[in-house]
Formats: C-alpha cells, sequence, structure tokens
C-alpha cells in the first residue's frame, strides 16, 4: 500500500518486519521506518495522511503515526476484521461481520454500515459501489450509505469497478467484462476477452483506467487495453 503528501511517500511493507516506511518523495532517500506497530509478520492493508498524521490499517489495528517522524501518536484495536480495508477523507471501509462498515479514522466510531457481504467495493468520487456474494451489484452514496441502486449480476466479480466517463466497468469470474451506466446500472454491453476463466485465486487480476481507456489483467503476465 501506497500514500503520498507533499513531502513524503509511504509504503506498507507486505509481510516484512517492517510494516510502514517513510521516503523523501524528491530524493528517494529514507525518512523513517516504524516496526513496533503489531508483531513480526504483519503488513499494512491501507494507508491515508491527513496534516501531519498518517492512518495506517495493519493487522485489526488503526494506527496513528506523526508523518514527520513516524512516532505511533493514538491506536485503536480490533478496527477491522480483515482485508480488503480503503481509507478515503478520515473514514475507513472495511469487512466487518459478514457486511461493509465504514468508521471514523479518529474515533473508531460506526459511521454506517450495509447489510450485505461485500466481495469487492470501491469508493469512486461521491459513490461506493459493492458488489456481495449474492451476485449483486450496489451503488451506495459514499456520506450516508444510501442505497442509490443495485442489479443482479450472472456471476461473481473478480475485480473492484471502474469508471470511464459515466460507463462503470466491473470484471467478472469468467474473464468477461460487464460494463453498465453508473447512474442507474443498467447494461451497457459485455467485453468478451480470454482467457475465458478467471479464478479467485488469481491475486493479480482486475481493472484499471487512466480515465480514457480501460485496462485490465488475468494475472497471465498480459494487460488488455481497450480504447476510448
Amino acid at each position: 500500500m501506497v500514500a503520498t503528501d507533499n513531502q513524503r511517500v509511504y509504503i506498507g511493507l507486505g509481510r516484512a518486519n517492517i510494516p510502514v516506511k517513510a521516503y523523501d518523495l524528491q530524493s528517494g532517500k529514507p525518512v523513517w521506518d516504524n516496526d513496533r506497530l503489531v508483531p513480526w509478520g504483519y503488513s499494512a492493508a491501507a494507508l491515508e495522511t491527513n496534516g501531519n498524521e498518517l492512518y495506517a490499517v495493519v493487522g485489526s489495528g488503526l494506527f496513528i503515526l506523526d508523518s514527520r517522524t513516524g512516532a505511533l501518536k493514538k491506536t485503536i484495536p480490533h478496527f477491522s476484521q480483515g482485508m480488503p480495508v480503503q481509507l478515503v477523507n478520515q473514514v475507513a471501509l472495511t469487512w466487518f461481520n459478514s457486511s461493509l462498515l465504514v468508521k471514523d479514522v479518529d474515533t473508531g466510531n460506526r459511521v454506517w454500515q450495509f447489510n450485505k457481504r461485500p466481495n469487492f467495493f470501491n469508493v469512486i468520487g461521491d459513490r461506493v459501489y459493492v458488489s456481495s456474494d449474492c451476485c449483486a451489484l450496489h451503488a451506495l452514496e459514499f456520506s450516508t450509505g444510501q442505497l442509490l441502486w443495485e442489479r443482479p449480476l450472472p456471476l461473481l466479480t473478480g475485480s473492484e469497478v471502474v469508471t470511464v466517463g459515466d460507463t462503470g466497468f466491473v470484471m467478472l469470474v469468467d474473464g468477461s467484462i460487464l460494463a453498465f451506466d453508473t447512474a442507474s446500472g443498467a447494461d451497457r454491453g459485455k467485453l468478451e476477452t480470454t482467457p475465458h476463466s478467471v479464478g479467485m485465486n488469481v491475486p493479480d487480476r482486475g481493472l484499471g483506467t487512466d480515465g480514457t481507456s480501460l485496462y485490465a489483467t488475468f494475472g497471465q503476465n498480459k494487460v488488455f487495453a481497450f480504447g476510448p
């Protein structure tokens, strides 16, 4: 996981003795590291900066560090039940008791909760897109959790949602990519690609975008690009 401010870049190291490390943004030189957050073997699941504070979800805890020195300022234990976790605008979105829970990062208090077991979720603008285990896609208002629309899916998803303009895209586990209207969830077609099947055990499958084109990878050392 990576976060940046105007002076440093912060990296959550995977399965290493130092879960969070900071580097100078201009020179790339190490500034500090913190290996005291949790026992050895845990990695940072999410990072976000706010002023002189760095928020790190490591293991099940939320740790608030001084972003200038790496010193620990506050710990909120039992903050998350596991990955995935996203830190966005001073709240954390996390899986909790088979639901999507949004918590305030300063207090640990619940902001809102969506009682569907999430498969993937992603914040884009003022919306949260959630694919649930019951093979459905949901669009929620980010600030309140209000359900804006939902639609069934033919299969489980294999990626988070990405958007290009007013069109959303999500990968299904059969290797196809479903396109939909972000305002309503209505179908806008499907991209059929190879390989024909993407298993849930493929860790590096997914979608990305530069705002104009769509990029897809299926975990087989290939990237597919789809133009506007």
